[in-house]
């Protein structure tokens, strides 16, 4: 026992008279069990490793394993120490990483599953082992990047050309606010269905309009429908009929800046009826113009396109007054006194 403690003593001297010649590196003690095994001893020799290359210089020490933090805190105390460091493996909890700040007198602890993997439970280890120590050493700690560790630019020389730089990313430019739906003047076209509620039938009709919208939404139009003419018949003659209508109203577009923009309209206008009659003996046709004033409401959508261009559909009602009533000879034919619909679909042109 006593050649074991000269031998101790001799060690500590050496150790001591080591770190006096190897300057002003701070020192970290590693504590190595007696019983070595491949998972701590590659975990150590990478932790090592990192240390090194931080700038620190690194003590190995054997432990005895009875007292970890007893050890980790009076292990090579002639060498100023700043931290001590040990990976101690629990048959029944896995492998625990100790690591002492000498200067704050802290202790920190992590526990560590192995999974079987040896070089994967060792980088495991030396990862989070490298971690407790950035943490604990945080001030001492010399990045790799930094100065003290740089190393100096190769000059470059005819057999050694500069390498060439890397040409600049450019950051993409971020995309243009979309803008918002129907604003400005807009010119529109279409076709729909002219339906009377039953009264003259369903026709085919194209329609135009002129638009102008604000930013908000909130806009006006004018409408144009022309409906196909439409023939009815009866026993004393037969009635063609050309229908007309216009509208004026107010559009209100709810998200304006969507992808899908719904909107509401209401408004005024008139309609126009040209009933062109044909009568069979001893009946006589007659041309009549009836004009009615319209009240108009509807809802549609308009999905913004390319550029200037949406696509837009609607449906809308319209009341006319007076009701007009169509007779061929004594036969009522058609009255109307119920709303007309007029379901369209075309493209809207904005010029901003």
């Amino acid at each position: 026992m006593k050649a074991v403690a000269g031998l101790a003593a001799a060690a500590c001297w050496l150790l001591g008279a080591t770190a006096q010649a190897a300057g002003d590196s701070p020192t970290v003690i590693v504590l190595r069990g007696q019983v070595k095994d491949a998972v701590t001893s590659e975990a150590a020799a990478r932790v090592q490793g990192e240390l090194v290359a931080a700038g620190f210089r690194v003590v190995i020490l054997p432990a005895a394993g009875a007292d970890t933090e007893g050890e980790l805190e009076s292990a090579g105390r002639e060498l100023a120490p700043v931290a001590a460091f040990a990976i101690v493996v629990r048959p029944s909890s896995g492998a625990e990483i100790w690591v002492t700040d000498r200067v704050k007198h802290s202790t920190v602890i992590e526990h560590a599953q192995l999974s079987g993997d040896r070089n994967r439970e060792a980088e495991i280890l030396a990862v989070r082992a490298v971690e407790l120590l950035k943490a604990s050493l945080a001030e001492l700690w010399i990045p790799d990047s930094s100065p003290a560790t740089a190393k100096p630019p190769v000059q470059p020389t005819a057999e050694r050309p500069a390498a060439p730089r890397p040409a600049p990313v450019e950051s993409p430019e971020p995309a243009a606010p979309r803008a918002p739906y129907a604003e400005g003047l807009g010119v529109g076209v279409g076709a729909g269905v002219v339906d009377g509620a039953g009264a003259i039938g369903a026709t085919w009709a194209p329609t135009a309009q002129i638009s102008y919208g604000t930013p908000s939404g909130l806009g006006a139009r004018a409408t144009f429908a022309m409906a196909l003419p439409n023939t009815l018949t009866a026993t004393a003659g037969s009635a063609r009929i050309d229908q007309q209508l216009a509208t004026l109203e107010v559009v209100q577009v709810f998200w304006p800046r969507g992808a899908v923009a719904p909107f509401a309209c209401a408004g005024a206008g008139v309609q126009h009826l040209r009933v062109d009659g044909k009568g069979a003996p001893p009946y006589f046709g007659l041309v009549s113009d009836e004009w009615s004033v319209l009240a108009s409401a509807g809802a549609g959508i308009g999905v913004p396109l390319l550029a200037q261009w949406s696509f837009v559909a609607q449906g809308r009602a319209a009341l006319g007054f007076p009701q007009t009533t169509i007779r061929i000879g004594s036969t009522e034919v058609a009255r109307l006194d119920a709303p007309t619909l007029l379901l369209d679909a075309g493209i809207l042109a904005v010029f901003r």
